[in-house]
């Protein structure tokens, strides 16, 4: 047998070694994917059907164990679920509260997009007091805004067509009427001769 290069793909030598892991006259075939997809099909309903065996089990079961139950032990379950029920509402609430605060925090700190800060601070530090207000909401942002300023509104020029690079806006023309006339909002007509004489 030669010896094999670094980089080449191993050049087999007899029959036996090309087939290897084969029996002898059995060839390749290809799997018959109508097949395959026919018993993935019968799989998949009897998996429902079996799902749907262990949903009525668990109602059955839940409806013996409360026919099992006295009179108080029914309120006693019923009480209790009511209490789970009120506390996960009163969870969602906050969380809604919190979000709703933690926005508005973030827009009156002029972040390009308010949202940023949902996805950014951990709102798990933060507690909803009874009033409204979340504690800890202007320190965690101020951090957020001190470690990533560039979420925080350009304050510069704006950038448009007629100003590609940002540079000072063409004044507006009350501005010019302000700086050619001075207070007045309306040129006097006949007045100083029309020589314009800036004053220094």
């Amino acid at each position: 047998m030669e010896p094999q290069l670094t980089g080449q793909a191993p050049t087999p030598t007899t029959e036996q070694e090309t087939t290897q892991g084969q029996e002898p006259g059995a060839e390749q075939s290809t799997p018959d994917i109508d097949a395959l997809l026919k018993e993935v099909k019968t799989l998949r309903k009897e998996a429902a059907s079996w799902r749907t065996k262990l949903r009525a089990a668990e109602e059955a079961e839940e409806q013996r164990k409360r026919s099992e139950m006295t009179e108080l032990e029914k309120l006693k379950a019923d009480l209790e679920a009511e209490r789970q029920a009120r506390a996960a509402a009163e969870q969602q609430r906050q969380q809604q509260l919190l979000r709703t605060q933690v926005i508005s925090a973030a827009a009156k700190a002029g972040l390009n997009d308010p949202e940023d800060a949902v996805r950014m601070l951990d709102t798990s530090e933060m507690t909803v007091a009874d009033d409204g207000t979340v504690e800890g909401l202007e320190q965690a942002l101020g951090a957020l805004l001190k470690a990533k300023p560039y979420l925080i509104k350009s304050t510069s020029g704006t950038i448009s067509p007629t100003n590609p690079a940002g540079g000072p806006q063409r004044p507006s023309d009350e501005q010019l009427r302000q700086e050619l006339f001075g207070g007045r909002s309306k040129p006097a007509l006949f007045e100083g001769g029309g020589v314009f004489m800036p004053q220094q």
